[in-house]
């Protein structure tokens, strides 16, 4: 890689290469060298130029317009999506990434029996999200949004913040820890 030159296994003649070196990867190289799971002359001799792509979940308001994308590169390109659907799919977090609502577009497309693709054509897991919910499954998240809002309303007022929740100042900074909040971050 470094001299640009090779040898074909079992020949001496050295060969020129010209070619260029792209590699991909969702983990972080350099904290792998640091903790010995990759090599650290490999990792300095890829890591000339490196580009950082953010994820989907990263690029929430790009998810509609991909999508869009995706469908008018399949044989569904004639179909549509409504604008709830798109606000659905926008919604998810998208753990496979750029692959996974390719499939996700792909699946609703031949769900759809005419032009336009409904929230109803979504997988599951995507229609939960959009769903408002009546009562929600999780306290701790419960409690972290709660706390938050009387963080926002009362600033620094640990106290009064401890008074409307019904628990001490040390359990309030308990809860704080807990949500890795800090009054601070909410002063007026």
């Amino acid at each position: 890689m470094e001299t640009g030159h090779y040898r074909r296994v079992g020949s001496t003649e050295k060969q020129k290469a010209n070619f260029r070196l792209i590699c991909a990867t969702h983990k972080n190289l350099e904290v792998m060298v640091k903790q010995c799971e990759f090599r650290e002359d490999l990792y300095y001799r890829i890591d000339a130029f490196p580009i950082r792509l953010p994820t989907l979940r990263e690029r929430k308001t790009d998810i509609p317009l991909l999508a869009e994308h995706l469908l008018s590169k399949n044989e569904f390109s004639s179909k549509k999506f409504t604008n709830e659907a798109l606000k659905a799919l926008a919604l998810y977090h998208y753990p496979g990434n750029v692959r996974e609502l390719k499939n996700i577009v792909q699946r609703s497309a031949l769900l759809s029996d005419d032009e336009l693709i409904t929230v109803a054509e979504l997988p599951q897991k995507i229609t939960a999200l959009s769903k408002p919910e009546t009562s929600s499954t999780n306290l701790v998240s419960n409690e972290k949004i709660y706390i938050t809002d009387l963080l926002k309303q009362y600033g620094n007022q640990p106290k009064v913040i401890a008074e409307k929740l019904d628990i001490s100042v040390r359990t309030l900074y308990r809860k704080l820890q807990k949500h890795e909040l800090t009054i601070q971050d909410f002063n007026k």
